[in-house]
């Protein structure tokens, strides 16, 4: 049974994942308070606007939960209690205004897609090393100004997606995330690359443009798989184009600016 509300509501409880997909207009001011009679929901996606500035206390007993998708709400932070929702598999919140996330998130040990781009965060909690089932992980479009060194514990990540941030600098444990496939540190205020990104020997895309780097690791002629590389508008590059020599024969795409 799938029925279309014209406030934008669609429900789907038939499936085998049973889904509520929810637009609340601008007049809304609160989440619907019915939604936590759904216990068996799967998949909950919600869209709402500035009105809302917190989510309700019920959210976080929908525990059949596999998939929480929260957009364009004025809600500040997440309620530690979010680590009730033990089955969570993908958890967006995104485009809200978040400026803390609690540690707590770090006991949703069943995670594989964590994206909280678009808010306003500074700093991402220790917590975050524990989530070792992590492929995706987005944190762009923050103020985030510090990436702690057991962000390296994320060995199954492929895709770090880390613009437009504060970052001044990249911790060399980020060399232990080896299924990388697609790497973002694109406009932050990095000035130096550590040598160990030489062993992301997977990665496929790698977007280092808009920073401050004046010199690349020599241990980037590893990467053989890679397809993209752009470091365009950085400082001049005395070396890059000796280490781009030694790449050229197998990338299918190089982008080769690298002056601002």
């Amino acid at each position: 049974m799938t029925i279309e509300l014209k406030d934008c509501i669609s429900l789907n409880l038939e499936q085998k994942n049973p889904t509520l997909e929810l637009k609340l207009r601008g007049d809304v001011t609160e989440v619907p308070e019915d939604i936590g009679l759904l216990k068996h929901l799967k998949i909950l996606r919600l869209q709402g606007n500035n009105n809302i500035m917190k989510l309700p206390d019920f959210l976080w007993e929908l525990n059949n939960l596999e998939v929480l998708d929260i957009i364009y709400f004025n809600i500040k932070e997440i309620s530690p209690s979010v680590e009730k929702l033990v089955n969570l598999k993908q958890l967006l919140l995104t485009y809200s205004k978040i400026e803390k996330i609690p540690e707590s998130l770090g006991n949703l040990v069943n995670l594989k897609v964590l994206h909280l781009q678009g808010n306003q965060i500074e700093k991402i909690p220790e917590s975050l090393g524990k989530l070792t089932k992590l492929e995706s992980l987005y944190l762009s479009l923050n103020q985030i100004n510090e990436i702690p060194d057991n962000l390296g514990n994320l060995t199954n990540l492929k895709t770090l997606l880390l613009s437009s941030n504060k970052i001044p600098e990249l911790p060399e444990s980020l060399g232990n995330l080896v299924n990388l496939t697609w790497l973002d540190f694109t406009e932050n205020r990095i000035k130096e690359l550590p040598e160990s990104l030489g062993n992301l020997v997977n990665l496929e895309r790698l977007d280092g443009s808009f920073n401050n780097i004046k010199k690349l690791p020599q241990s980037l002629e590893k990467l053989v798989n890679l397809k993209s590389i752009d470091f365009s508008h950085n400082k001049r590059f005395s070396d890059f184009f000796a280490i781009l020599k030694n790449w050229l024969k197998k990338r299918s795409q190089i982008i080769p600016e690298a002056n601002s």
